[in-house]
């Protein structure tokens, strides 16, 4: 498994056990993971820059916002925002939801 892949992995891993509202203890041994693995992703993570993610718009979605705006959802929370937005604003939205 490449580096990339397995970053992409404890990235899921990662978001599983922050939403899950189990201890540390309790998550791994549901899911088979040492609590040592857990804590290093989670510290590597938080330290490395966000990645890009590519965006898929289907002709539905075009045309449900043609006034401009721009709706995105993230672990259950949809943000709508206007044209125009602070770039540098919404990326940190964007990772306070991640």
């Amino acid at each position: 498994m490449s580096q990339r892949s397995k970053a992409g992995a404890w990235s899921k891993r990662v978001r599983s056990f922050e939403s899950s509202g189990l201890s540390q203890r309790g998550w791994c041994e549901r899911h088979g993971v040492s609590k040592s693995s857990l804590s290093y992703w989670r510290r590597r993570l938080a330290k490395s820059p966000s990645a890009l993610v590519p965006i898929v718009v289907s002709s539905e979605q075009t045309t449900a916002l043609s006034d401009g705006a721009l709706e995105i959802e993230v672990a259950g929370v949809r943000l709508r925002a206007r044209e125009g937005v602070d770039a540098v604003w919404l990326c940190a939205v964007l990772r306070g939801l991640r």
